[in-house]
């Protein structure tokens, strides 16, 4: 008769014994533990870095470059936060934190449940936003003013990416000023983007840009919509903006 291994008497102790039953969960925990991480998917680093001293890293699936997974971050060059959450598998899942310029928080949003957390109310010292409505509004009615999903800093970056203002001669040396106007639907969805050039000193309109939609992705043409009295309406959202020296645009 052939002799037995150690190997197998453990094995029979292990798994035909009741007196080791805990035991034997233990042992069955660990090794499918040991099988999730051998099965995980293996992801590399990315760092990208975009006009405005804005330094983006991620990681992607070595499977699929294409497919975010993992942790997601943009900071700025003096190291301040502008967003972190995580993708799996392409994905935005969890609460995500969105800042303002000063690296304050101003937005949490959880992907999961389509829930905003928090969202900071713009502040009243300042008149860099305004917000306009389709209906006539008066001090009785409840209102709620539309919410980009992801801030008032990060949230409208893909919008100010599309635009450049051309100075052509029509401008001369007169100072300028832009205002970045958004239109959304009742349902929540980015009906138009345009900037509008003004004279400052008359506020005269001197030119308007008009963005092409199909250029953003999904998620960036998603807002919470605004309602009066509950119920949901058009609204427009104006965006004093700053002119950078190449007549790129950028948020104050």
């Amino acid at each position: 008769m052939i002799k037995q291994s150690s190997v197998y008497l453990i094995y029979r102790a292990l798994f035909l014994y009741k007196p080791f039953h805990m035991l034997r969960t233990v042992l069955f925990l660990m090794v499918f533990a040991v099988c999730r991480t051998g099965f995980a998917q293996e992801t590399m680093p990315i760092s990208r870095f975009h006009p405005g001293g804005i330094f983006e890293n991620y990681n992607v699936l070595k499977s699929n470059p294409k497919i975010k997974h993992g942790l997601y971050q943009m900071i700025t060059r003096k190291k301040t936060a502008i967003v972190s959450g995580r993708y799996d598998n392409g994905e935005r899942t969890g609460v995500w934190h969105f800042y303002d310029q000063g690296g304050k928080v101003v937005e949490l949003y959880n992907y999961t449940t389509k829930q905003i957390l928090y969202e900071a109310r713009p502040d009243s010292t300042k008149n860099f936003i305004e917000y306009r409505f389709d209906k006539v509004v008066t001090e009785k009615d409840s209102i709620t003013r539309p919410v980009r999903i992801g801030g008032m800093y990060y949230g409208y970056l893909p919008y100010l990416k599309l635009f450049k203002i051309d100075p052509g001669n029509h401008y001369s040396a007169a100072p300028l000023s832009a205002y970045l106007e958004i239109l959304v639907s009742p349902s929540g969805q980015l009906a138009e983007c345009k900037m509008v050039v003004r004279l400052k000193l008359t506020n005269d309109v001197v030119d308007t840009y008009v963005a092409n939609n199909e250029l953003l992705n999904p998620d960036e043409k998603t807002f919470v919509p605004a309602t009066i009295n509950h119920v949901p309406v058009t609204s427009t959202i104006s965006i004093y903006c700053k002119i950078n020296p190449d007549w790129s645009i950028a948020m104050y």
